[in-house]
């Protein structure tokens, strides 16, 4: 078993809230789905990014997704 933290960030905006479990465990290989409420901007606006990262018990944290305008990279 695996335990991720996630989280979602940006820059210079007015806020941003994230919605998830306190703790979740997943197994390798396991979907898991969070969901991310920003405030201060819009996610299809293009002037700003948002960062999905990911930090496993013990490692340093990863950048595993970015959003720009709705536009997904996935590292």
């Amino acid at each position: 078993m695996m335990e991720i933290m996630l989280l979602c960030v940006s820059t210079g905006v007015n806020g941003i809230d994230l919605i998830q479990p306190d703790s979740m465990v997943v197994q390798p290989g396991q979907p898991l789905a969070i969901t991310c409420q920003v405030s201060g901007y819009s996610l299809t606006d293009s002037s700003y990014a948002t960062g999905w990262i990911r930090q496993c018990e013990g490692k340093p944290m990863d950048w595993i997704s970015h959003t720009k305008a709705l536009t997904v990279s996935l590292k």
